[in-house]
């Protein structure tokens, strides 16, 4: 009987320049509107106007997180951790705001810091509320191609209506035949 010594290698890719991080400018805005304080505000993917990427084969990976808002008139960044944002409205005396990456409204007092987050049906883009205050409607749109993991069960095009009391959905209206 012969005996043959298997050694096992194990083969670790080291990063090259090209697999480091790096940070590229990044001033992505989605919207200006004016605060509660009645300051000029950005809403901004990226409040350090910086954006971590590696590249890792042939595939680009874009770092998120650090999104929020920065008051224009002192210029001043809020970092709310945001993951994409989209459309701020000032409701009374709060702002609701998508954190579409994370499928959320969050609701923040008039300081920034966060008093709840409302879970929405997929990738906000827009919203805004009724004439009487009662409701608050959000346009949901389904997660580009290149985003969607293929186990998820995936949101299609909708408005999705919410109570601005509870925070609980009050109906979907479906909008088929539409890219977003």
């Amino acid at each position: 009987e012969q005996f043959r010594l298997r050694t096992a290698v194990t083969v670790r890719s080291v990063p090259s320049e090209q697999d480091a991080p790096k940070e590229i400018d990044r001033f992505h805005c989605n919207q200006l509107f004016s605060g509660i304080d009645r300051n000029l505000y950005a809403l901004v993917h990226h409040v350090s106007g910086k954006q971590s990427i590696t590249q890792f084969a042939q595939k680009i990976l874009k770092r998120q997180g650090n999104g929020g808002v920065i008051n224009l008139e002192s210029g001043k960044g809020v970092q709310l951790g945001l993951h994409a944002p989209h459309t701020v409205r000032v409701i009374g005396d709060e702002y609701w705001l998508f954190d579409s990456g994370k499928m959320t409204i969050n609701v923040y007092d008039s300081s920034w810091n966060l008093d709840r987050r409302i879970s929405i049906a997929g990738w906000g883009r827009g919203g805004d509320i009724s004439r009487d205050f009662t409701r608050y409607f959000s346009g949901i749109s389904a997660k580009r191609r290149r985003y969607r993991d293929t186990s998820e069960n995936e949101t299609g095009n909708l408005l999705q209506i919410l109570s601005v009391a509870t925070g609980q959905c009050l109906g979907e209206i479906p909008i088929p035949r539409i890219e977003q």
